[in-house]
């Protein structure tokens, strides 16, 4: 949602919000990976205006939640967006009625030349190269079982730039398992840059997140491939394969920035969609699930349990609460058994969650349960994979590829989150630096 600003009769800029909705049409409830293009998806908008000269387009409302499944919960979040986005109108014209366009606007391009100047001297600091991170694997694409992706992610340094070059990385494939490169590839660069070399943790002082950090970092990744995908590929799910970006950057940057980097996080954001058909016979119920992997460790500091990890920014629902509003009950929700990956620095535990769901429910899946585990740093250990199990410890029991599209269930375990059973189990991250002696706790 975009609401223009003007002052004194000059347009100056946007103040916007986005926000994501339990359904946008398309051919599956929640979420689902085997769609063949963009149109498959859902609905497509291009700049439709809800309000035109402050009159409300009522009729396009109604039309846009005609074509979801759970209008009620959209027309929240839209109006939610709507609210959003006029907050942020007002407190800008606030600040231009407080001091001034002019001192507004330069303190902004001051603010933004802060942040690039920050993170150019932090750049500088690394030797130039090239840096290759170990070739990773996505489980597959939703599709075509058995078939991984390759990520190929290389860190070129030079001076006071850096380069984040996808050469070599899977072709697109015909699943929604692609990346839009604008919108995704190239933030995910430099978050990933950023947060490695300006710390807020470790930097002496607060640098913000904001368009001058965008100025140094630049991303290459080939048309044609699932980094950039070519119109009218599906690009509904992305978050796995950008995470494998960050957690690659993070390691191809270890060996020369071993106090700054992590080891390998879980690095895949699982989501799942439990569904159904409401009790009015005319809507559905949608509930999507964010299951928690665990971060790698770091110098000094031991992987974070049971937590999102890199690109993510999504908190837990309280069991309570989805038990009150859905068909659904919580069995377990706790970390995973094993012990975490061994090292100076152990890596993070992730979670396990397992559902029973007491109405007939559909199951969809984004997830990446990692084909290779996520990787120890400097001689740390490695992690270990998800799972994802519709009927857990029952002689129905089965092994769920990561990616689901229409599967119905009644229970599901699955590590990371946890259909009528399914038990979801969150990847368990890699530890830094080598194990350590059980005995002494030294280095060995």
């Amino acid at each position: 949602m975009i609401i223009p600003i003007f002052w004194e009769g000059e347009h100056i800029g946007f103040a916007g919000c986005t926000g994501h909705v339990s359904d946008i049409g398309g051919n599956f409830p929640g979420l689902c990976m085997d769609v063949v293009d963009v149109w498959a998806e859902g609905k497509l908008m291009d700049s439709m205006k809800i309000y035109d000269g402050g009159v409300r387009n009522d009729m396009l409302i109604q039309h846009i939640l005609d074509n979801v499944r759970t209008p009620e919960q959209n027309r929240g979040d839209l109006e939610a967006l709507i609210a959003c986005s006029r907050i942020g109108e007002k407190r800008f014209v606030e600040l231009l009625e407080k001091y001034g366009l002019d001192v507004v606007m330069s303190a902004a391009d001051r603010w933004m030349d802060y942040s690039e100047e920050m993170l150019r001297s932090r750049i500088r600091a690394i030797p130039n190269g090239s840096y290759e991170a170990p070739i990773g694997y996505l489980d597959d694409d939703g599709k075509n079982r058995g078939v991984p992706l390759k990520v190929a992610v290389r860190v070129q340094v030079e001076d006071e730039e850096v380069l984040i070059d996808l050469t070599g990385s899977n072709d697109q494939v015909p699943t929604a398992f692609n990346v839009p490169f604008e919108g995704s590839v190239l933030p995910v660069a430099v978050s990933a840059i950023r947060t490695i070399l300006l710390d807020e943790y470790l930097a002496e002082e607060f640098v913000p997140q904001n368009d001058g950090c965008f100025r140094p970092v630049r991303a290459y990744a080939p048309e044609g491939t699932i980094f950039n995908p070519d119109f009218p590929a599906s690009c509904f799910a992305r978050f796995s394969q950008v995470n494998r970006i960050f957690d690659s950057i993070n390691l191809a940057l270890a060996p020369v920035l071993p106090e700054r980097a992590i080891a390998g996080s879980s690095a895949a954001l699982c989501a799942i969609a439990y569904s159904g058909l409401a009790e009015d016979g005319e809507s559905y119920w949608v509930y999507i699930e964010i299951n928690e992997g665990s971060y790698g460790a770091r110098n000094g500091k031991d992987g974070m349990d049971a937590v999102d990890a890199l690109m993510a920014n999504t908190r837990n629902n309280p069991i309570e609460e989805l038990e009150l509003n859905h068909a659904m009950r919580a069995e377990r929700y706790e970390l995973r058994d094993e012990s975490p990956a061994p090292g100076q620095w152990r890596g993070g535990i992730g979670s396990v969650r397992t559902w029973y769901m007491e109405t007939d429910t559909f199951l969809g899946s984004e997830a990446d349960n990692r084909t290779d585990p996520p990787a120890g740093a400097l001689g740390g250990g490695d992690g270990a994979s998800g799972s994802f199990i519709r009927n857990p410890g029952t002689p129905e029991e089965e092994v769920l590829f990561s990616k689901v599209t229409r599967r119905s269930s009644t229970r599901v375990t699955a590590w990371r989150s946890g259909c009528r059973r399914v038990e979801v189990s969150a990847t368990r991250s890699g530890a830094t630096r080598s194990p350590c002696c059980p005995t002494c706790g030294t280095s060995t």
